[in-house]
C-alpha cells in the first residue's frame, strides 16, 4: 500500500474553507488504496466547528508551528494588561451604535478626546514595540508559520512515504512538504489552491520588492524539487506552467455529496454564507435589489462584517431587507441555503484567478448560485459553462435584477456535465498521476 503525507495547514474541524480541498484528498485516496497522513496545527490554533469531523481511517498529525509574531503580540498584551490602570482610561469617549432593524448591529468605538495627542510624538516603547515587529515580519519567511518546518521535521523523524503533497497556501506548507520530502527521499507534489509569488506580480498585492525577492526565491527552490504540481483553476495553470517549465495538472475542486436536482420552487430569498474580506462587495446586489421594490426580496447574511454589508445595504435603502446571522454552523448554513432561491457568490477584482470554494459546495447542496465577478473570470466561466446558475459583472446591474426576476419565478438554469467536477473524476485524475510518479521512481 503506498503511503502518503499531506501537509495542511487547514483541516477538520478548523472551518477554513481551504481545509475542505485537504479532507476531500485525505479520504478520497485512503479510498483508492493509500495509506494517508496528513500533518496539520494542533485544535484551538484556529476557528473549530464541531460539526467538521476528521475523515475515518486517516492519521492526523498535529504540530504546533512556533510562530514568533502571535507569541510576542500575547506577551506584549499581556505586559500591557499588566501595566494598565483599572477601568476606562481617561479622555476616552464610548459610542455605541444599534440598527433599527431586522439586521442589527452593536459596536463600541474608543477615541481620545484630545486632539493634541494625535500630534505627540510616539513614546520609546512604541517605538520598540514597531522595531520588534517589523523584525519579525522581516524574520517570518516566507509567513508566519515559518517555524512549521522545523517542528514538523522533528515529529516526523524516523517516519518514512512515498509521496508528500503540499497544500498551497500557505507558502509554509510548501516549505514543509519540501523539507519532509528531502529526509524521506519521497516524491514532492505541490497542491496550489492560491497564487504564491504570483499573487504580488500578476494580481497586484502590496509587497515590499526586497521580501518580494526573496519569496520568489523560496518558491522556485520548492518548484524546483517538486516531481509534480496540481493547481484548481485554468488561470493558475498558466501561471504555475510558465514558474516550473511543465504544464501543472488541473485537479479541481469538487462537491462532496451527489447533487439532487430539486425541483425548482419560487423564492425571493438570497443568500450569502462568508466575509467580505479581500474587496468582496454586495453593492451589486443591493442595487439591483432596490430596483425591485415590487418584488419581496430579503437576503440573509452569515459570517463576518454584518455590519459593513448592513451600511452597504442602508446606502441603496434596502436595510430593512438584510437580515444579519452572525457566525453559525455549517450544518445551520446548509439548512438556510435549501430554503433560498439562490446563494450569492462574490469574486473580487485581482481574486479573478480563483474559484471561491464554496461554488462547490452549493453544487453538492444542488443550490443555484448568484456569482458576481469580473467578465471572463475563471468562476464566471465555470458557472456559465456548467449552468450552476447566474453569473455576471459587478457593473451588470440591469442583468443582476433580471436574474433575481428569474429566481422569484423559479426559473433556474439547469446544470450540466457536474460529473466532470465530481470526487470520482478529480480524485481518479489525481490518483493517476500519483501512481505515475511512483512507477517513474
Amino acid at each position: 500500500m503506498p503511503s502518503l503525507l499531506i501537509v495542511a495547514d487547514n483541516f477538520a474541524p478548523n472551518p477554513a474553507i481551504g481545509g475542505r480541498r485537504a479532507e476531500r484528498m485525505a479520504s478520497h485516496l485512503r479510498d483508492r488504496g493509500w495509506q494517508v497522513t496528513v500533518l496539520t496545527l494542533p485544535v484551538g490554533c484556529r476557528g473549530v466547528d464541531a460539526s467538521l469531523e476528521v475523515p475515518q481511517g486517516i492519521e492526523v498529525l498535529r504540530v504546533p508551528p512556533p510562530s514568533p509574531r502571535p507569541n510576542a503580540r500575547r506577551l506584549l498584551d499581556r505586559l500591557r494588561r499588566m501595566r494598565a490602570p483599572p477601568g476606562p482610561p481617561s479622555g476616552t469617549t464610548t459610542r455605541t451604535t444599534t440598527g433599527t432593524t431586522t439586521g442589527t448591529t452593536t459596536g463600541t468605538d474608543t477615541a481620545s478626546s484630545d486632539p493634541t495627542d494625535r500630534h505627540r510624538p510616539a513614546s520609546l516603547r512604541t517605538r520598540a514595540r514597531g522595531k520588534i515587529h517589523g523584525w519579525l515580519v522581516h524574520a517570518e519567511m516566507p509567513d508566519e508559520l515559518v517555524g512549521w518546518q522545523w517542528t514538523a521535521a522533528f515529529a516526523l523523524r524516523g517516519r518514512s512515504f512515498d509521496v508528500v503533497v503540499g497544500s498551497v497556501p500557505s507558502w509554509s506548507s510548501a516549505v514543509t512538504a519540501r523539507v519532509a520530502a528531502e529526509r524521506c527521499g519521497a516524491r514532492l507534489v505541490l497542491d496550489y489552491r492560491d497564487p504564491w509569488t504570483d499573487l504580488f506580480e500578476r494580481a497586484g498585492a502590496p509587497i515590499a520588492a526586497g521580501r518580494l525577492a526573496r519569496q520568489r526565491a523560496l518558491e522556485t527552490a520548492c518548484l524546483a524539487r517538486a516531481d509534480l504540481v496540481t493547481v484548481v483553476t485554468p488561470t493558475l495553470q498558466s501561471w504555475l506552467g510558465a514558474r516550473w517549465g511543465r504544464p501543472p495538472l488541473l485537479v479541481t475542486n469538487a462537491w462532496d455529496r451527489r447533487p439532487t436536482p430539486r425541483r425548482p420552487a419560487a423564492s425571493s430569498r438570497l443568500v450569502y454564507a462568508g466575509s467580505l474580506a479581500y474587496g468582496r462587495s454586495l453593492k451589486p446586489v443591493f442595487a439591483a435589489m432596490a430596483r425591485l421594490p415590487d418584488l419581496p426580496l430579503t437576503l440573509d447574511y452569515i459570517g463576518g462584517h454584518g455590519a459593513l454589508a448592513f451600511g452597504d445595504a442602508q446606502a441603496y435603502g434596502q436595510h430593512e431587507r438584510v437580515h444579519l446571522h452572525g457566525s453559525r454552523r455549517c450544518s445551520e448554513v446548509f439548512e438556510m441555503i435549501d430554503a433560498a432561491g439562490a446563494s450569492v457568490v462574490v469574486v473580487s477584482q485581482g481574486f479573478d484567478y480563483a474559484y471561491p470554494g464554496k461554488i462547490f459546495e452549493l453544487v453538492g447542496q444542488a443550490s443555484p448560485m448568484l456569482l458576481i465577478g469580473p467578465q471572463g473570470c475563471d468562476a464566471v466561466e465555470l458557472v456559465r459553462r456548467h449552468r450552476l446558475g447566474w453569473a455576471r459583472d459587478p457593473s451588470d446591474i440591469d442583468g443582476i435584477v433580471t436574474d433575481l426576476r428569474d429566481m422569484v419565478a423559479g426559473s433556474r438554469p439547469t446544470p450540466r456535465d457536474l460529473d466532470l467536477l465530481s470526487p470520482t473524476h478529480t480524485m481518479n485524475q489525481l490518483d493517476e498521476a500519483l501512481r505515475a510518479l511512483l512507477t517513474a521512481a
